[in-house]
């Protein structure tokens, strides 16, 4: 568990038995920034939003995804590092005054939820493959210079050369794609 200092307490607010802890204040300060952001961004850049109720569209876009966070981090700090705990008492997965959230499981969790939101939604998925793929061969690379922090620069450059290379004829393909699907 992390230990806070004592100068900082980790409930920002108690009403008799409810608190407010200040982590919790930070993540629906993230949700309402994301939301505020995204808004602001697809009114200038509409990509796949498009209709009137654009500001809808993004807070169920952020509603899906805060639950996905939510349930996937709590799904993820109880399989990934208190399985054995849940196997004998497997209510642990309701008891979320304890804490515990992972990381990992709100990564998955607000994949699912993207996935879910975009079925539903009935949205494209090309402009979404494009921003993962992308973000992929990103971390890869940096992967590859992490576990190897003296390369061969000759070598890094010509890695990287091939990345973009790779990366500007899959951006070409899909234009093609778009302009075949009107």
């Amino acid at each position: 568990m992390l230990q806070y200092p004592s100068f900082i307490h980790p409930v920002a607010l108690e009403i008799g038995a409810f608190k407010i802890h200040w982590y919790g204040l930070m993540y629906l300060f993230a949700f309402l920034l994301a939301g505020v952001l995204a808004v602001h961004r697809a009114k200038k850049k509409p990509s796949i939003w498009h209709g009137e109720r654009i500001t809808d569209q993004i807070a169920d876009l952020i509603f899906f995804l805060a639950l996905g966070v939510i349930i996937g981090g709590r799904l993820g700090s109880v399989f990934f590092y208190d399985f054995s705990d849940f196997v004998k008492n497997p209510v642990m997965l309701f008891e979320i005054w304890r804490g515990g959230m992972s990381f990992h499981g709100g990564l998955l969790g607000v994949l699912a939820a993207s996935l879910i939101y975009v079925h539903l939604n009935r949205k494209k998925l090309g402009k979404l493959e494009e921003r993962i793929t992308r973000l992929e061969k990103s971390i890869n690379l940096m992967e590859k210079q992490l576990a190897s922090p003296v390369m061969n620069q000759d070598e890094n450059r010509s890695e990287l050369n091939d990345v973009i290379a790779r990366h500007k004829d899959e951006k070409e393909k899909l234009e093609v794609l778009e302009k075949r699907r009107f």
